[in-house]
Parts: structure tokens; C-alpha cells; sequence
């Protein structure tokens, strides 16, 4: 594997971490040990492919997670406060500033 390839790799692992209901499934191992079946059986271009449209659908589905939780903080927010900013952007900086620590607890 190349390092653009190895680079997938760990994106697809940070994004399962996300996602996946079982992270600890989707190691980088594994993910290599996947990349270098499809290799064997289908050749370099379809296990390129794959690898590449993992990456794509892992990162689809990691953000739709995330988007859902900041919703749930957002709707606790508004709740707890009676007020919250619009933006999902917002919540997020918040949340990763530990600013909305002091309107819920998260």
C-alpha cells in the first residue's frame, strides 16, 4: 500500500469510530486485510475503487451521526435555556470549547 492508501485507511477507521456501533470491528488491520483480498480477487483498480469509495460513505455516514447528536444538544439546549443558535456549526463549536457545559451537561 501506498501512503494515499494508508491515508484512507485511517480515515476510514476515524470515521467508524463515529458511526459504527462497534468501532473496535473496523481496525486498520483489518481494513488493509480487506483492501489486499479485493486486490488478489479483482485486481488494483476495483480494490483502489473500493478503498476510495469507503472512505466516501464512511465520511456520508460519520457526519449524518454527528449532524444527529448536535441536533439532540441543540434540542436539550433549547429546552434546558430556552434559546439556542440556529446553526448546527454553532452547537458544535460550543460543545468543542466546552461553552455549552454551562447551559447543559453533556
Amino acid at each position: 500500500m501506498n501512503k494515499q492508501q494508508l491515508k484512507q485507511v485511517k480515515k476510514i477507521v476515524e470515521y467508524a469510530q463515529v458511526f459504527a456501533s462497534r468501532p473496535e470491528l473496523i481496525t486498520e488491520q483489518i481494513t488493509i486485510d480487506r483492501y489486499n483480498e479485493v486486490l488478489q480477487q479483482h485486481g488494483k483498480e476495483v480494490a483502489d475503487q473500493s478503498l476510495t469509495k469507503t472512505v466516501e460513505v464512511f465520511k456520508k455516514n460519520a457526519k449524518k451521526t454527528e449532524d444527529m447528536e448536535l441536533q439532540k444538544l441543540k434540542t436539550k439546549m433549547f429546552d434546558n435555556v430556552g434559546w439556542c443558535p440556529s446553526s448546527l456549526r454553532e452547537i458544535k463549536r460550543m460543545r468543542d470549547s466546552g461553552e455549552l457545559a454551562k447551559y447543559i451537561t453533556v
